[in-house]
């Protein structure tokens, strides 16, 4: 378990660990610290269930049932779904069976995978080089995949394809396997560079990979609801091939998993680290303008990323801070903007619609937005109508975006989002010394202890 991380391009400023050493300097500091962390990880092993058998689904890592090509195995892009979805076929070089066990002698395997778990030629993502789904048409990739057909163990799933081929020679096209990583080689002899790539560890014997008579899991605390859900979403897409997806693909999402992993990253970000990407909205310091003069409309100001709310996995909504000027004088108002309000000028725009990964609240980016005046008096008295990073704007020499047109119902549809934000942001983390005693902490809902040195470099 790390106790700090920090990046190799920062080598040429204050060594790490003389920083690491001013911020906790005394034997108390280190000793809250080492609580702190053995919590964090009591609480990462308790919501893993990592006392849970393998096989069952509560079992929160994920199997790669697939961890990287066996020797003489090739995976190719064969087949572009729609922009976030495709398929890899993953067979042997010169076209043997993949197994000859028990009878069966499979050619070929297929794997559903999304963009997002896409990592280019130089070991970056995908989404952050933005590559396009049909760029990858073709294109030689290494992988780890896990089951998602109705059995786990390499043979068993050799044995379903084999199944699908005899009932009907185009069901083989049913993907089996869904990736987990997918890293884009050079050509089919190269070694993909997997600098960035998020690695499996070896936990269990069974069930067993491909290559080898162990298995490795993905400990990424809620990376099996975002699996589910992005199989979810393959199902949902109409234009693919007429094939039973679902008599054959196990689909077992369920929004409550997907609440619940929510609240578990929320009581694992004990530090209140995440503050970083999606901020933070103390609605005690909320300052309401009663001005009566602020402006209807305003198409161009600048702005401040203050929250992003995440009501899923994925952060869809947000709150921008901005100054009008009221008598030559700037006055501070809140606007709630939603993704749908972004302007898109790149790839990544399209592909991914989490603003967490778009707009993180620790950008340094440039933003602007065009806004609408809906309740002057109100905490939120600004809708945004558009939003666009000036920055990338200027870098790419877009054109500025114009003012999308504004009703009164879209107004009315957009009230109670603002309101759910509000008081999703009455139950605060907040900081609080040790010394104050644990009746004074349950006056309050949701506080819990950070050191109060927490991300906090001391002179």
């Amino acid at each position: 378990q790390a106790q700090a991380v920090y990046k190799k391009s920062y080598q040429n400023l204050e060594d790490p660990v003389q920083d690491f050493k001013k911020r906790y300097c005394s034997i108390k500091e280190k000793l809250e610290l080492k609580k702190s962390l053995d919590k964090q990880f009591d609480t990462f092993k308790r919501m893993s269930r990592l006392d849970h058998n393998s096989w069952s689904s509560s079992f929160v890592p994920v199997h790669a049932v697939l961890n990287g090509l066996p020797q003489d195995w090739q995976a190719v892009v064969v087949a572009v779904v729609n922009t976030e979805f495709g398929i890899i076929r993953v067979s042997r070089i010169h076209g043997e069976p993949l197994c000859r066990e028990q009878g069966i002698a499979p050619t070929m395997l297929h794997v559903l995978f999304h963009i997002e778990d896409v990592y280019d030629i130089h070991g970056y993502k995908a989404t952050d080089s933005n590559m396009s789904m049909e760029s990858l048409t073709d294109q030689y990739v290494d992988l780890t995949a896990r089951t998602i057909c109705k059995r786990g163990k390499p043979l068993q799933i050799f044995n379903v394809q084999h199944q699908l081929a005899m009932e009907n020679a185009s069901f083989v096209g049913i993907p089996l396997l869904q990736a987990i990583v997918v890293c884009v080689k050079l050509n089919m002899a190269s070694t993909p560079v997997t600098r960035s790539v998020p690695k499996p560890t070896v936990l269990r014997k069974e069930p067993g990979s491909f290559d080898s008579e162990v298995s490795a899991y993905y400990l990424h605390y809620g990376l099996k609801v975002k699996l589910d859900i992005k199989v979810v979403q393959f199902i949902a897409v109409k234009n693919k091939p007429p094939l039973p997806y679902k008599k054959h693909i196990v689909s077992n999402f369920s929004f409550k998993e997907e609440k619940e992993v929510l609240e578990g990253l929320r009581s694992l970000d004990c530090e209140g680290s995440q503050q970083l990407i999606y901020g933070k909205l103390n609605t005690k310091e909320i300052e309401i303008s009663h001005s009566t003069n602020l402006p209807q409309e305003i198409s161009r100001i600048e702005c401040t990323i203050k929250f992003l709310y995440r009501s899923n996995l994925s952060a869809e909504k947000g709150i921008v801070e901005i100054k009008p000027l009221v008598d030559k004088q700037a006055i501070t108002c809140l606007a709630y903007f939603q993704y749908s309000d972004l302007y898109k000028q790149q790839e990544q725009d399209f592909q991914c619609k989490d603003l967490a990964v778009l707009m993180p609240v620790s950008s340094k980016d440039k933003f602007c937005v065009s806004v609408h005046l809906w309740r002057p008096g109100y905490q939120v008295p600004y809708i945004v109508t558009v939003i666009w990073n000036e920055t990338l704007r200027l870098k790419l020499a877009m054109p500025e975006p114009r003012p999308a047109p504004w009703s009164a119902e879209a107004l009315s549809y957009r009230e109670p989002l603002v309101k759910e934000i509000i008081a999703s942001c009455q139950d605060e983390i907040e900081v609080v010394d040790e010394s104050v005693s644990d009746t004074a902490n349950a006056e309050n809902s949701k506080k819990i202890k950070i050191p109060t040195n927490a991300g906090k470099a001391v002179s």
